[in-house]
């Protein structure tokens, strides 16, 4: 059982809006202060962070007017300690809670149009959360290419998704019963063009609850070339955009950077239990409610890359510093 060790703590923690910031094995938390310290003042003072770690990092010399705690959590493996983490999240007395996970990089005029358009998930009673428009998220990938990306780029991107044959990677790779994944590869490999509004018609048919499948979750290369999408063009990716709130329906959201209600995320605890992860209970609880998801389009944000990808953990590794080391150096 992970235990939990409350080691620092800054400031008045009572807050509107919580940030939960899970830290598990990388150091990027000095790119992501970077950014909550560019958030409009009237918007930052609304906030309070939570630094959820598994690393006893060394945070004396942050520098941010946000109040924020340092939680320190046993074990190293994620299943020893992820459940304590959601636990302690939502022990926050805030009436919004933002889950975001260590390896999401997002500019803060997103952070401020999210804040801003918090009162949504109280005035429409459709939406679950507001998310960002993630380079390599589940569902989100695919929003990404078509609002950042250059049209070689996505034919590009496109290409590779039909190279993969779902059922060999991700089904084996998950354990995934009675070759349920074999089915999207009507989309991949046996299809001539890819075309996302299909595949997630197929998703939606799948009768595993895990249904956070994508190409992009399982290729090295096409993570690779989402990354260097925005670290080749990072003035376009951190400038302001127009934005606006997508309800498209997709049915399963890897939930990487999201806000929505605390209550509600109590709801969903409730609703399942959380063993550990909250990914699956909160899809599965979207389904029962039938809600939507509020993409923020043009709400740009990176996520390094994914652990299920066909490289050694070395190149992994040094894939995600070289992205941090560059954007880190460009914003300094």
């Amino acid at each position: 059982m992970a235990y939990a060790l409350i080691i620092y703590k800054s400031g008045d923690h009572m807050s509107e809006i919580s940030i939960t910031f899970l830290q598990h094995r990388r150091n990027f938390i000095d790119l992501f202060i970077h950014f909550i310290n560019k958030i409009k003042p009237e918007n930052r003072k609304l906030l309070s962070i939570n630094f959820m770690m598994t690393d006893n990092l060394d945070l004396s010399g942050l520098e941010t007017d946000v109040p924020y705690k340092k939680m320190y959590f046993s074990g190293r493996r994620p299943t020893n300690n992820y459940k304590s983490k959601m636990w302690a999240m939502l022990e926050e007395d805030c009436k919004y809670t933002i889950k975001f996970d260590e390896d999401i990089i997002m500019s803060n005029h997103v952070w401020d149009y999210m804040i801003e358009n918090r009162e949504l998930l109280y005035t429409d009673p459709d939406l679950l959360l507001l998310t960002p428009v993630v380079n390599i998220g589940v569902p989100t990938c695919d929003m990404f290419i078509e609002d950042f990306c250059s049209e070689e780029k996505k034919n590009e991107l496109h290409s590779i998704f039909l190279r993969q044959d779902m059922q060999k990677t991700a089904g084996h790779t998950w354990q995934i019963e009675d070759s349920e994944f074999e089915q999207l590869n009507e989309h991949t490999i046996n299809a001539s063009e890819w075309n996302p509004e299909d595949y997630w018609k197929s998703v939606n048919n799948l009768n595993t609850v895990l249904k956070g499948i994508h190409p992009v979750r399982v290729d090295f290369e096409s993570q690779r070339q989402l990354a260097d999408a925005v670290v080749n063009n990072l003035p376009e990716f951190l400038k302001p955009r127009e934005y606006s709130i997508d309800k498209t329906h997709r049915p399963y959201l890897c939930n990487d950077a999201c806000m929505m209600r605390t209550d509600v995320y109590n709801d969903i605890n409730e609703f399942s239990e959380f063993l550990p992860y909250d990914e699956i209970p909160m899809n599965t609880y979207r389904r029962a409610k039938d809600l939507r998801f509020g993409f923020i389009r043009n709400g740009l944000a990176l996520h390094t890359l994914y652990g299920y990808v066909s490289t050694g953990h070395d190149d992994r590794l040094e894939m995600e510093n070289e992205i941090y080391r560059t954007i880190k150096s460009a914003v300094q």
